[in-house]
């Protein structure tokens, strides 16, 4: 499979990121695309980019890139996770897409994994070049933030402000962790838990360099803000399928959201799959990409 390394740009941003080309590729050819958007923290090389190689090898032109401020892409600090600038990363990457003679703008899909998944979802609301969304493992960030407890939400944008007053005063930036940062408080969280398996596979599995494994404070701000779930009724308008995992600790995210979607929403259940086996278990991407390549071929 041939393989792109390119740049494009989301304002003052570059972004780094890779074409991957069906086999056979022939550039006087129209081809279907996929933008593929990967989980906070990871980079293009895990989970988003294995699967964007392997829906190439299934006939589309795949890009998946770093998102802005992560990866090799710029922006400081490092790490730094906007929703909206997310959101703003995939219409870019589209906007990319149509300049490609190759590309059959009419045919151009949205793949996002975890919260990479959560973002792919909210674009499709208002980008209406994307014909058709899947998600894998989706995770809708801000819903997952913030939780039930209102006092705690606001005790943490309280210390989110005192965090942008500090910095605004010349401090550096505090960071939180994004995996647990040891084996035993990995242990803490339940069998199953995407905090419990997430720390292999970012640290022994397909560790990278360039990968978030602390996020900036300041974040949370934006983060607990953000919903990929409440205009779906409103604003969706493609076919939507979601892959998850019956062990998945997050499935209840692709439910509500396929609910909300109605007639226009599928949900795939891998059986015994967990959140994390879905990254990078062969036979679960298999299977992961084997449903949605049925499904964007029927809508896209």
């Amino acid at each position: 499979m041939e393989q792109k390394k390119i740049n494009f740009k989301n304002r003052d941003i570059i972004l780094s990121g890779f074409l991957n080309f069906p086999p056979g590729f022939d550039g006087k050819q129209k081809y279907p695309a996929l933008v593929v958007t990967h989980p906070d923290g990871s980079v293009k090389e895990q989970t988003a980019g294995e699967y964007a190689k392997l829906f190439a090898e299934n006939g589309y032109v795949t890009l998946v890139f770093d998102a802005s401020y992560n990866g090799e892409s710029t922006g400081a600090p490092h790490s730094y996770i906007d929703p909206a600038l997310r959101v703003e990363d995939i219409s870019c990457a589209i906007d990319y897409l149509t300049t490609l003679a190759y590309i059959d703008k009419a045919r151009i899909g949205g793949l996002g994994v975890c919260a990479g998944g959560g973002y792919m979802l909210s674009a499709s609301l208002t980008e209406k070049r994307l014909k058709a969304i899947g998600t894998i493992a989706a995770v809708d960030l801000g819903m997952g933030l913030r939780g039930d407890d209102k006092a705690a939400r606001i005790k943490l944008l309280e210390e989110v402000g005192e965090e942008r007053t500090k910095i605004a005063n010349g401090a550096e930036p505090s960071y939180y962790d994004n995996i647990a940062p040891t084996d035993e408080i990995a242990m803490q969280f339940p069998e199953y838990s995407l905090f419990r398996e997430s720390r292999y596979y970012y640290t022994e599995y397909a560790p990278n360099p360039h990968a978030g494994v602390k996020i900036p404070v300041i974040s949370r701000g934006k983060i607990l803000g953000f919903t990929a779930m409440a205009l779906i009724p409103d604003l969706l308008s493609q076919p939507l399928m979601m892959v998850s995992g019956s062990k998945a600790d997050t499935l209840g995210m692709s439910e509500y959201a396929v609910t909300l979607a109605g007639e226009l929403g599928e949900l795939y259940v891998a059986d015994g799959a967990t959140h994390i086996d879905l990254y990078y278990k062969e036979n679960y991407m298999r299977e992961a990409v084997e449903k949605l390549s049925d499904f964007f071929g029927r809508n896209i």
